[in-house]
């Protein structure tokens, strides 16, 4: 749902909601009935044919992005959406974290997007945010690797998007 407040919509299987770790609970009282199971990452509901995945914000990057979560409307209804450079952030992580090329691609698609539809929202102090905060997730040598990698497909992208003034300097 974020991402259709920020780039053009596209057909999605699921909405993923990132909640609170003391907020889970609450979601079953929203969803009587829709509970279907649990996994090690969500819980997974269904409400009236759409599928929603809940995770619990475990880590520093979730948390903030429930915390900084930005007022919205859905249908007329008030909701929060994750912020731009939050949604951002999330999507440059899930493509480092893919091992399946069509979502790893998908990811880095839509964080291609998100980068081009909102270059008036987007600065270079969130685009440091979000590489330091990739380049601290590694502890092993290739996750290291494997982050910096991230981190520089996010540089060629502002290149290629003609924002090389908000690229994030290291090497």
């Amino acid at each position: 749902m974020a991402y259709s407040q920020y780039a053009p919509p596209r057909a999605t299987q699921d909405v993923d909601l990132v909640v609170l770790t003391e907020d889970v609970g609450k979601v079953r009282q929203l969803f009587p009935g829709g509970y279907v199971r649990g996994t090690a990452i969500a819980e997974l509901y269904d409400f009236e044919g759409t599928h929603f995945d809940v995770q619990p914000a475990r880590l520093r990057a979730q948390v903030a992005t429930v915390m900084n979560a930005v007022d919205d409307t859905y249908e007329g209804e008030p909701i929060k959406v994750a912020s731009v450079r939050d949604l951002l952030l999330l999507k440059v992580w899930a493509a480092a974290e893919r091992h399946e090329i069509t979502q790893r691609e998908r990811d880095k698609a839509d964080a291609m997007e998100l980068l081009a539809y909102n270059a008036d929202k987007i600065s270079a102090d969130d685009i440091a945010y979000i590489a330091r905060y990739l380049l601290t997730l590694g502890f092993t040598a290739e996750e290291k690797e494997k982050y910096r990698r991230s981190v520089v497909w996010l540089n060629q992208t502002l290149d290629e998007l003609e924002m090389p003034d908000r690229k994030f300097p290291f090497e």
